[in-house]
């Protein structure tokens, strides 16, 4: 039995790795692609709401605006949830009392939670409750 010599069998071993390659690196990007896309959007969230907080009008405007435009442009389930958090964000800081009621500090501490479960994977099953 003739097995052939070993440049054949070199070559058909870069070719399978070459195939190989082309086939799954399409996959691999989009998927880097999308977890960047994840990871600007909570940075987004975040940086706004306590722009927000601080007192800032514009960052309200813009934290709408952003939340928006990423609902329309997004596919994936994960940043869908992170929408809805960052609207329950949006929506309590639209909420917030006066500053010199009694209740400011604690629906201020209430958003703060909400931004620090955005921050990390609490998200998933904070925006199912």
């Amino acid at each position: 039995m003739d097995w052939g010599p070993i440049s054949e069998w070199a070559a058909a071993v870069a070719e399978l790795l070459a195939v190989s390659v082309a086939l799954f690196l399409p996959y691999y990007t989009e998927h880097r692609k999308e977890k960047r896309k994840i990871r600007n959007l909570r940075v987004a969230i975040n940086h706004l709401s306590q722009q927000a907080l601080a007192g800032e009008k514009d960052a309200v405007v813009t934290l709408e605006i952003f939340l928006n435009v990423s609902f329309l442009t997004t596919s994936s389930t994960e940043a869908e949830q992170l929408i809805v958090a960052g609207r329950l964000i949006l929506d309590s800081i639209k909420a917030l009392p006066d500053k010199h009621m009694e209740s400011y500090s604690a629906a201020v501490q209430k958003i703060n939670k909400l931004v620090a479960a955005v921050n990390t994977a609490k998200h998933r099953t904070f925006t199912k409750r």
